[in-house]
């Protein structure tokens, strides 16, 4: 990790000392615009902006103002948020109700590539928007729906994006914005090329104070790219460096969260996650003839990852001959059988008493270490033959790598902040090792064909075959192999009729694997506490989503509307059942079928040369389709700690209605106005997966910005985001509201705990290109 970080800073000096808002709509809808087969070994443009895909380039405002990903993809038809950490990089994205998320213990139903290397961890699949480095990007591309080509993952939609180089955007730029919570970003970007070589560099640095107490984060993102072109190649290395660290404290109690004093306070604390990640890419384009070409993709990622969790001690005191041992379980438990694995125990084996500093808190912590490496080839090949023009794709990648999963508990006491600090006694009741080596191999193959330029059909196949090899460091309870072997397909068509109307209908599957953390924590006699500890496994069954819509589309020079039906049915959906915030334990199963039906629909208008309309609107109903009981012991409802989940019950965190436009006026030529408005309808909390609670209301936000190009390098913003100072919620789950209440001082009654929105935030920022 070091070797790497010395040779990315030395390179990242030596290159940087050498040296229009919105997009135009055409008049016309072309099927060369969409009729590309997507897959992680292709950089083309798909479907631009229709049927619920989404396109931008570097030169769009959300990826030139936009600190990270996540932030950018919030105009997106089907896209909402969950804010369970109330940090703004470490929220979970949904596209049409399935999930992305930095966090270990939710399911990663989303794909998301960079410049045809997969960004998903491999312990976990998860995503982290931290490490992702937004201004290098040049291309970025949402695809809605299941995407077998992409690999696993792909059950609702892909985030694919291509980074820049010296050939795409020559030039360089300085960036600086701040706002309030004492939010910073500073961006240097340089690109050159001398029409063989190229090259370019780019570092940013994020941080921010947080608008809750105790919640400082810091990003570092360095990126940089060195491009050979020459007759028929086209050769890129690149090589990242990031290092951040992001605090996250969750959710509160809604009670108190109702008073406006206790918003910006937090429960327990520290809740930090430090990344570095180190990753060096290399990419071949060989053109073999105008028809033919074929691309190499290499990769090697180094990802360490620490985790330091301060919260209540899942042990209580229990007095025995005189003594006073820590045993698991609360208040609650008093009376209840005692065996010998209740004990905390120290590394010794020797059961740990109670004293004055050990018995209020414990600090979880998790290292993780990850090493993968990455190998893809492609060929793509076009012919006419008559009236129809084709074009085939295959490739072949391979992933392979090793997780090194480490955690361990330190008992402790809160101080007056609420901050869990160590007595230096460890328990090893938590303690895990256990090493995890992974390999995936994904075969595709894709063939499209447009017949009298009015009619494509694109048919495709994918193959998936993976491994999870564990072995257990401290002793052979975690031992384990899995294999999972599955097929996928799809098949598209689109139909143009005249120049301006276009349908579409598809049928899709695609597939994900029962991750490391999920096959090791699936015994529901004995939940885990994600991430700090595994369990043994039982087997659990792949995920398979099949997803069917169609579509009609217009456009004219000034007009664009989109709109899509479809309905994705999952079998063998996994879902982490959870005991709430004060134990964080669980267990991941299979609980049968879940289904998500909608209607997106999507509206841009230009009216004269001065205003500009966007607005998009999706009715999702997500549900599940098969009966099942789930553990809910925090539910007031529940009966022997259990809840029934029936068919049409609504799954957790996801509206029903998600609408977001935003109006812009170009006052003078180098002056614009923008007014932005989202709305999210009511979602039920994780826990209450039976329907039985209130939901978490919905909310309306609205979002303004002014930008002022004093000339054409030199571009001025200020925005203001939640305008109003609404105060919302987008997460909520149950937890143990008593228990709550002991450590706040107050007194608690309702179980639910929400994490509530920022409040009004205020930004100023300039860019300036050279």
């Amino acid at each position: 990790m070091h070797v790497m970080k010395s040779l990315l800073i030395s390179l990242s000096l030596l290159l940087l000392a050498s040296g229009a808002i919105g997009q135009e709509v055409s008049d016309t809808i072309l099927l060369d615009d969409v009729i590309v087969i997507p897959s992680p070994f292709s950089n083309y443009v798909y479907n631009d902006n229709a049927f619920g895909n989404l396109h931008w380039s570097s030169e769009a405002k959300k990826l030139k103002e936009a600190s990270f990903l996540n932030e950018s993809l919030l105009m997106a038809p089907s896209v909402h948020v969950n804010d369970g950490t109330t940090n703004p990089i470490g929220q979970d994205i949904q596209i049409r109700g399935f999930k992305t998320s930095p966090l270990y213990g939710l399911s990663q139903e989303v794909a998301v590539y960079a410049d045809g290397v997969k960004k998903n961890d491999l312990l976990g699949d998860a995503v982290f928007w931290d490490l992702m480095p937004t201004f290098a990007m040049n291309q970025t591309q949402v695809f809605v729906g299941s995407q077998p080509l992409f690999g696993l993952n792909a059950l609702g939609g892909t985030i694919n994006y291509t980074s820049k180089s010296g050939f795409t955007n020559p030039g360089g730029a300085l960036a600086l914005n701040y706002g309030s919570f004492n939010r910073m970003n500073a961006i240097a970007e340089y690109g050159a090329n001398n029409g063989r070589f190229g090259y370019y560099v780019g570092a940013n640095l994020w941080q921010e104070d947080g608008w809750r107490d105790h919640s400082e984060s810091d990003v570092t993102n360095v990126f940089s790219k060195l491009s050979y072109q020459q007759g028929k190649n086209v050769v890129d290395f690149s090589l990242q460096y990031a290092n951040t660290q992001l605090l996250g404290n969750g959710a509160l109690p809604l009670e108190l969260l109702d008073r406006k004093e206790w918003r910006d306070q937090i429960f327990t604390h520290p809740d930090r996650t430090e990344n570095e990640l180190a990753e060096l890419n290399a990419s071949w384009q060989y053109r073999w003839n105008d028809l033919t070409s074929s691309r190499l993709v290499l990769s090697y990622k180094d990802l360490e990852t620490d985790i330091l969790n301060g919260d209540e001690s899942p042990f209580r005191e229990l007095i025995e001959n005189g003594s006073v041992f820590l045993v698991l379980g609360d208040d609650d438990d008093e009376g209840e059988e005692i065996d010998a694995d209740d004990y905390a125990m120290d590394r010794n084996g020797e059961r740990i008493e109670a004293t004055d500093d050990n018995s209020e808190a414990i600090l979880n912590k998790n290292q993780i270490s990850q090493q993968s490496f990455s190998a893809a080839y492609s060929v793509n090949t076009k012919w006419q033959a008559g009236a129809v023009f084709w074009e085939i794709q295959s490739g072949l990648s391979y992933r392979v790598g090793r997780a090194h999963y480490q955690a361990s508990g330190e008992l402790g006491d809160f101080d007056e902040s609420r901050a869990a600090t160590g007595s230096g006694q460890s328990v090893s009741n938590f303690d895990t090792d256990v090493i995890t080596d992974i390999g995936n191999l994904h075969a595709t193959t894709g063939i499209s064909a447009v017949i009298n330029n009015d009619l494509a059909i694109q048919l495709s196949g994918a193959y998936n075959h993976s491994s999870l090899i564990l072995r257990d460091q401290l002793g052979t309870a975690l031992n384990g192999d899995h294999r999972f072997s599955n097929f996928s397909g799809a098949l598209t068509a689109y139909y143009l009729a005249g120049n301006n109307w276009m349908f579409h209908g598809a049928v899709n599957t695609s597939t994900r694997n029962p991750t490391a953390v999920e096959v090791s924590c699936a015994d529901p006699d004995a939940p885990c506490r994600l991430p700090n500890a595994f369990l043994s496994d039982p087997p659990l069954e792949t995920v398979r989503a099949v997803t069917t819509q169609a579509g009609i589309a217009y456009q004219n020079k000034r007009f664009r509307f989109s709109s899509t039906g479809f309905i994705t049915g999952v079998s063998d959906d996994i879902y982490f059942v959870s005991a709430g915030p004060l134990r964080g334990s669980g267990f991941f199963d299979n609980i049968g079928k879940t289904r998500r039906m909608g209607w997106e629909n999507s509206v841009s208008w230009q009216i004269g040369e001065r205003w500009n309309i966007l607005l998009n609107y999706t009715l999702l109903d997500a549900t599940f389709r098969d009966q099942f009981k789930i553990a809910a012991p925090n539910h007031p409802r529940a009966t022997d700690g259990e809840i029934t989940v029936m068919p049409g019950d609504r799954l957790a965190l996801i509206p029903r209605h998600n609408v977001n436009g935003k109006i812009s006026y170009q006052l003078l030529e180098n002056l614009e106005l923008e007014w932005t408005q989202l709305y999210n309808s009511a979602q039920y909390i994780r826990g209450d997966e039976g329907n039985e609670l209130d939901q978490i209301p919905g909310f309306f936000r609205q979002d303004v910005a002014v930008r002022y190009a004093v000339q054409k390098h030199l571009l001025f913003w200020a925005k203001v985001k939640n305008l109003t100072n609404v105060e919302y919620h987008t997460f909520g789950l149950l937890g143990e509201a008593d228990e709550a209440g002991e450590l706040l001082e107050v007194e608690l009654e309702n179980n639910v705990f929400a994490g509530p929105a920022p409040p009004r935030y205020v930004e100023l920022g300039a860019r300036y290109t050279f």
